[in-house]
């Protein structure tokens, strides 16, 4: 009964203290672009952040020395969708309505590849002798898409309740479960890559004892 008592004190020690808010984002990160709908619980300056992105996909050309930038594929709606959860850590400034703050953010994907590419056909007769190519395109099956980003950022307010922000950091990728005509050329089942991350938001604050 202690215990339970002791329990339920924290829990109301935390609410008196915390804020509430839905924060809508656009994210670039190393797999793709995505849309990210997130509930932001702040403690004090800690926050923890638990929401949805949906995938979107545009094809590639360029993997810019990157075999998985911008190529995982959602292969049906259902999984265009995938969670995302953080914590951040802002940083009030006195007399001023900017935030900055760091914060880390893992986001997950169970999507596949698309690679669409202009593959070597072969050289074109004499006289010409130029190099041919032809269109390929190629989708592999789904695969776990793992990241994990650290990065820094700032928000402003626009309104008692509504705020814009903007984050950028870098992004470790982890890819599992790899198509097996991927991990041919392969020397390890799990892949890493590192890339960077954008987002820009606004958040809606609710519940709050200001």
């Amino acid at each position: 009964m202690k215990h339970v008592f002791l329990l339920n004190l924290l829990l109301v020690s935390l609410s008196g203290f915390s804020q509430n808010s839905l924060h809508l984002a656009y994210h670039d990160t190393h797999t793709g672009k995505s849309g990210v709908l997130v509930f932001q619980k702040a403690m004090g300056n800690f926050g923890l952040e638990m929401g949805l992105k949906y995938h979107h996909f545009s094809t590639t050309y360029d993997n810019q020395n990157n075999l998985f930038k911008d190529r995982v594929q959602p292969t049906t709606f259902l999984r265009h969708f995938g969670p995302v959860l953080g914590v951040n850590r802002k940083f009030n400034l006195s007399n001023s309505s900017i935030r900055p703050e760091i914060f880390f953010q893992t986001q997950y994907l169970y999507a596949g590849l698309h690679n669409d590419m202009y593959a070597y056909w072969g050289d074109a007769p004499p006289p010409d002798s130029r190099e041919l190519y032809i269109h390929a395109v190629e989708v592999f099956r789904e695969q776990h898409n793992i990241e994990n980003i650290l990065g820094v950022g700032f928000d402003v307010k626009l309104s008692p309740r509504i705020r814009y922000s903007t984050r950028a950091g870098i992004i470790e990728c982890m890819f599992i479960g790899l198509d097996d005509r991927v991990l041919l050329s392969m020397a390890h089942d799990v892949i890493w890559e590192l890339g960077l991350f954008y987002s820009v938001g606004v958040s809606y604050d609710f519940g709050s004892k200001d």
